[in-house]
């Protein structure tokens, strides 16, 4: 910076020294129209110099730092761009990872449902079976415990009529009665026993 001060100190003294020169002759001796005109050449050339030089020192001192940190800058800009461009196609990954993941799990939760479905009416119809199974049971145990009881029944009316039988034979026996007459008691005693027992 100290270089650039110096260089447009040294240009604007030269400037100024051009003006006073030029100053100087049109007021000695000139008429010329260039001095009507205004047209000072040495402060043109001055001041030319001047600006070629303020030139290159910005050129050099300014506008490739600036023209450097500019391209950094876009190469930043760029990289995070790039950056935000992967972590988008990422994030869109992910996205879709989780929607078929969410599409698995619903599909598995349907199925499971399905499955309890079938599960539960398997299991209704087996207890169906079971139940029908019982009642099946139970009815025909009832019909065998009552085929026994009649059983009971008939074997205890046999009895009963064996015993009376043998009552009514001893009785004939201690009668000493013919034939006539044990008849006539056999038809008594059958006509003294109930319905039932006649049938068994």
């Amino acid at each position: 910076m100290g270089t650039l001060h110096h260089v447009l100190w040294m240009s604007l003294v030269a400037a100024e020294e051009a003006t006073h020169e030029a100053g100087a002759a049109a007021h000695g001796g000139g008429d010329s129209i260039l001095a009507q005109l205004g047209i000072q050449f040495p402060l043109i050339i001055a001041q030319a110099v001047g600006f070629l030089a303020l030139l290159f020192i910005l050129r050099a001192f300014l506008y490739r730092p600036v023209l450097g940190m500019l391209s950094t800058r876009e190469e930043e800009i760029r990289a995070r761009y790039n950056d935000a461009d992967e972590a988008r196609a990422i994030a869109l990954k992910l996205q879709r990872e989780y929607e078929t993941r969410m599409a698995q799990a619903e599909a598995e939760a349907r199925d499971r449902i399905q499955d309890g479905i079938r599960e539960g009416q398997a299991m209704r119809a087996e207890l169906l079976a079971q139940a029908q199974q019982e009642r099946d049971r139970i009815i025909q145990q009832g019909h065998q415990e009552i085929r026994e009881e009649r059983e009971k029944m008939v074997y205890v009316v046999r009895e009963t009529v064996a015993n009376m039988a043998v009552d009514a034979a001893g009785k004939i026996i201690a009668r000493s009665m013919d034939e006539n007459t044990h008849r006539a008691l056999v038809q008594e005693f059958l006509a003294a026993l109930p319905a039932g027992e006649k049938r068994a």
